[in-house]
This record gives structure tokens, C-alpha cells and sequence, in this order.
């Protein structure tokens, strides 16, 4: 009776180890996923423009804490974004720049994190 008693609480212990293991597999990788999120800088006609869409993120992280990369399209009249966009984004543009190429005018900003949502009580 010890030894089944003994093999069932190693089985259980097991599954339990073991799908805690899975869980945490499965956190990980969709939390980096969004590592793996590439966007491109939206490309602007003037300087004015990139300034208007630099204080429109500055405005949504200073209201809400943070601006996703889909904000950032959003600002910029540009729709033609990935969901995932909407995972991704920043606390804090400071130290982004605005600087002109020879297509226009860019926002070079720190590279996006991961932006986790806290569940609502």
C-alpha cells in the first residue's frame, strides 16, 4: 500500500513539475514574441509633421504610461500596421530625435518593449 501510495504522489508530483515547466515555456515564448516585432519608421514630408506625431506619443505616454507602435502609425495617419503592433511600444521617448533623410523626415526613437496590460478589478 506505501509503494502505490508512494508511485502516485511521485506521478502527481511530476505532472505538477511538469506543467508548471509547460506554463512557463508558453509565457516565454509569447512574451517574446513581441521581441521579434518589426516595424518601419513612418517616413514624414516635414519636420513639423514628425514634431506634431513626437508630442502626440509624448501626450499618450504622459495620459495612459505608455504609446505602442500602433499609436505611433495611428499619429501618423498611417492604419497599415500588425496587430502585434499594439503589444509593443514605450514608456518614455526621451532622447528621441527628429531627423531628416533623403526620403523626408524620421522619428528615431528607443527600440519598443514589450507593453504588459494590467487586468481591470
Amino acid at each position: 500500500m506505501r509503494g502505490i501510495l508512494k508511485n502516485t504522489l511521485l506521478l502527481l508530483g511530476g505532472m505538477a513539475l511538469g506543467s508548471l515547466a509547460t506554463r512557463r515555456a508558453i509565457r516565454y515564448a509569447v512574451e517574446n514574441r513581441y521581441d521579434r516585432v518589426k516595424y518601419e519608421e513612418p517616413i514624414f514630408g516635414t519636420g513639423e509633421d514628425a514634431e506634431q506625431v513626437l508630442d502626440g506619443l509624448k501626450t499618450l505616454i504622459s495620459t495612459y504610461g505608455n504609446a505602442t507602435a500602433a499609436d505611433l502609425y495611428e499619429l501618423a495617419s498611417t492604419h497599415d500596421f500588425k496587430y502585434e503592433m499594439t503589444r509593443i511600444g514605450w514608456t518614455s521617448v526621451d532622447g528621441a530625435e527628429i531627423v531628416q533623410t533623403d526620403d523626408g523626415y524620421i522619428i528615431t526613437l528607443p527600440q519598443p518593449k514589450p507593453i504588459t496590460y494590467k487586468e481591470e478589478p
